[in-house]
């Protein structure tokens, strides 16, 4: 019984970790990124930074739900069925899969969102709107 707790209570605080990335990914002000080792993007590099923030901070949401849902499915099964060896392999496969999902929405947001990414027609679109943007808060600021 002890085993349990034990590994629910440390999935359930693994889980919470990510959740707490995915909400500081999502209302962060600034652009963020996956990978710990990667400088995130300038906001002049991005199309929206709300955006990409959000998408972000959803990708965490999602991974933490799938992880905790693994995890339990993997508890349970390894119980119930003998072949320990072929279920932790599974394990692992699983959540390696999972990993790569986040780098393959992570390479799409990329090339999304980022204005080197992107065509000249759609970039000169998107600097209009960002020069009307600034136009429109000094606008506001005039007494």
């Amino acid at each position: 019984m002890a085993g349990v707790i034990i590994y629910t209570t440390i999935v359930t605080l693994v889980t919470l970790i990510f959740l707490l990335i995915g909400l500081a990914s999502y209302h962060s002000i600034d652009p963020v990124t996956i990978n710990s080792g990667e400088t995130p993007p300038k906001k002049e590099e991005l199309i929206d930074v709300k955006e990409w923030n959000h998408a972000h901070g959803r990708v965490w949401f999602i991974f933490a739900i799938t992880f905790f849902f693994t995890s339990l499915i993997f508890f349970f099964g390894i119980s119930h069925f003998a072949r320990i060896e072929l279920q932790v392999f599974l394990y692992c496969l699983f959540i390696f899969l999972e990993i790569m999902w986040i780098e393959i929405q992570h390479g799409r947001l990329k090339k999304k969102l980022l204005l080197k990414n992107i065509t000249e027609k759609v970039r000169e679109k998107v600097n209009e709107k960002k020069v009307e943007k600034i136009e429109e808060k000094q606008i506001s600021k005039l007494p």
